[in-house]
């Protein structure tokens, strides 16, 4: 997250955890840029398409971003 232009953070009285708050765009952005580096590493790392695919979907679901690809074949 600190790699993000736009971070925000609050903290109510009384409240033991802090919110931060991130812009979804500017997240899903960040995340395309190095898409393609995750990838060429699950690739060399001998991982099938399939357990790619399984780590992508995966990673855009924590961050509650849809990811509406098909499955490979």
């Amino acid at each position: 997250m600190c790699c993000l232009e736009n971070l925000s953070g609050t903290k109510r009285v009384g409240e033991v955890q802090a919110k931060v708050e991130i812009d979804p765009m500017e997240l899903l952005r960040f995340i395309m840029k190095g898409w393609w580096r995750m990838n060429e590493m699950c690739d060399r790392a001998g991982l099938s398409e399939r357990a790619i695919y399984d780590r992508s979907k995966a990673i855009m679901e924590y961050y509650h971003v849809p990811y509406n690809v098909p499955p490979p074949p």
